[in-house]
């Protein structure tokens, strides 16, 4: 029985009653058949007839701080209690998928001290796997990995033939639902809808994204991760996460696949406290609830590109959705890239946002509604020209308020240090800005420039008895108008005059020695040094950043756009 592994099935007794934030350690069977101990706080239990010690993702840590594996590659225990890598076993139950990692430890009368020592280093090249010495594959998360999702993984014996490379094997391939946990690691390959959701009552259920993977969507596939789901992608700058379209380059497009959206019970402001952007038939897709902490999970350094795909009439995509996501929500130096629809969309909720890039969308490119109570600071939008890929003549920026006849909260987002960049030629008629459905809104240190149609346009009476009070939009600069002025009559029944309401508090016609913009896929967002930007900004809050200039990066630098965005056309 030395090296085999605990049989654990897609809906496993063991997996139901711990939830799928726990990690399950489970030992191979002992030959004395009985655990005296569990080392740092294992808990004893029997299953299918065995007795193991499971141990939940902290206790793991503690022991094994170290721990380090490649993906897709089971672990089984050698004689002495330590931790290896190996491929599947012969005698490995039938329902343990190849490329599955679980991690796995032996407490046969002893705990971890006994043979597998917290102080000992990951696993050589000498083990099974063939890993390479320093290997940085994924750490042990908050639940065991899983094959939910999985359609058909690489084969462990090819990840282990490979293991000179940081890849193993060939690509994972992924789709359908994912009831527990998982984790994505080095190449995926989507080839269907991907659903994060469980049980209410139970542990969320996790999909975890290792920095350096590169998800490739098939067609009008989309990642979505209901509110019983959490995703953490947590990229580097130097590893950034690649969520992007199936077809390589030249060949890239907008609109390719569906894109990313996460949702949460976080306060919204629908009829009813709740929303579904995709109907009926998505029921992961309904978010809104009352709890303001619920946490969907983080995004960092993710790229999602070439997404926005069209699926029905009530199901437009944007780039990244996040729908009711509480303030532990964390999406942070997150680029969506020549999305067909929107770039960002936040629709209700409190999630937090910062250093956030949207380039070439073909709609919007940030948007929220529906009672958005978050922050957003260090934010990048370029709307492109209308010839480079078909993009609209819609605003680079645009907020709403809450649903008709709804309760609930109605949208009061605060902004600080935002670049708005239009297109200034040929599709530079758009407006900058776009309010709307009563939302409030407190917008600070940015720039505005390369705009023809108006640079901030109230588009109801509702948002207008908000301008000076709950709507304030100053410490701002607006310049480089590519129209014959910067605020003018829309012709719509607002009960405002823009140029009024927002010349007072802000600049007018300075250079803000940024650029250059054309071609678009060589943009220069970093200020040079001396710019006026570095003049005359506001202090900005907690939580905010103490960032002195407007716009959202410093004169002089440094970049932080640097080395993890890509703003190739195709």
């Amino acid at each position: 029985m030395i090296g085999t592994i605990a049989g654990m099935g897609r809906r496993s007794s063991l997996v139901r009653s711990l939830g799928a934030a726990a990690l399950v350690a489970a030992g191979a069977a002992c030959e004395s058949s009985e655990i005296v101990t569990c080392g740092f706080g294992g808990e004893r239990q029997q299953i299918a007839g065995e007795t193991y010690c499971v141990y939940s993702s902290d206790d793991v840590r503690q022991a094994r701080p170290d721990f380090r594996c490649p993906a897709r590659v089971p672990y089984r225990i050698d004689l002495e209690g330590a931790v290896v890598c190996t491929t599947r076993d012969a005698s490995s139950p039938a329902d343990l998928p190849a490329e599955v990692c679980r991690l796995v430890e032996r407490t046969c009368g002893v705990d971890f001290d006994g043979g597998g020592s917290p102080d000992a280093g990951p696993p050589d090249a000498s083990d099974d796997a063939g890993s390479a010495p320093g290997d940085t594959g994924p750490s042990p998360d908050d639940a065991a990995p899983s094959d939910a999702g999985a359609d058909a993984g690489a084969d462990a014996d090819a990840g282990a033939d490979a293991g000179s490379t940081r890849c193993p094997g060939p690509p994972l391939t992924a789709g359908g639902d994912v009831t527990i946990a998982t984790i994505w690691s080095c190449d995926v390959e989507v080839t269907r809808d991907v659903v994060v959701d469980g049980i209410v009552g139970m542990p969320a259920v996790v999909l975890s994204i290792d920095p350096g993977t590169t998800v490739r969507f098939a067609p009008g596939t989309r990642l979505l991760v209901g509110d019983q789901g959490r995703i953490e992608a947590r990229g580097t700058a130097d590893l950034p996460i690649v969520l992007t379209s199936a077809s390589s380059a030249p060949d890239r497009r907008p609109g390719q696949w569906g894109g990313v959206h996460v949702f949460g019970n976080a306060p919204i402001g629908a009829r009813g406290g709740i929303d579904n952007v995709f109907g009926p038939t998505w029921p992961a897709a309904t978010y809104g609830g009352d709890d303001p902490e619920h946490d969907c999970g983080v995004l960092e350094h993710v790229r999602i590109e070439f997404a926005g795909a069209e699926r029905g009439a009530i199901s437009a995509n944007d780039g990244l959705t996040v729908g009711g996501c509480g303030r532990p929500t964390r999406v942070s130096h997150v680029q969506v890239h020549r999305s067909l629809h929107d770039g960002i969309e936040v629709r209700g909720g409190l999630a937090q946002i910062d250093h956030a890039v949207v380039t070439g969308a073909a709609d919007v490119s940030f948007r929220w509604a529906i009672g958005w109570q978050g922050t957003a600071q260090h934010v990048i939008v370029h709307q492109w020209p209308v010839g480079a890929s078909g993009e609209s003549r819609a605003a680079a920026i645009a907020g709403g308020g809450r649903q008709a006849l709804a309760s609930g909260p109605i949208s009061s987002p605060r902004l600080y240090n935002v670049t708005v960049v239009g297109p200034a030629g040929d599709g530079a008629a758009g407006s900058a800005i776009e309010l709307a459905d009563g939302t409030a809104l407190t917008l600070r240190n940015f720039v505005v420039l390369r705009f023809g149609g108006t640079a901030i346009d109230v588009r109801d009476n509702a948002t207008a008895m908000g301008v000076g009070a709950t709507l304030l939009a100053d410490t701002g600069l607006f310049t480089e108008r590519a129209g014959a002025a910067y605020f003018f009559d829309d012709g719509l029944v607002d009960g405002i005059d823009e140029a009024m309401a927002f010349t007072s508090g802000n600049r007018f016609d300075e250079d803000p020695m940024l650029g250059p913009f054309d071609p678009p896929s060589m943009p220069g967002f970093v200020p040079v040094a001396g710019s006026p930007l570095g003049m005359g900004a506001a202090s900005a809050p907690a939580p905010f950043d103490p960032a002195d200039y407007l716009g959202a990066l410093p004169p002089g630098g440094p970049d932080w756009t640097e080395a993890w965005c890509d703003f190739s056309p195709d």
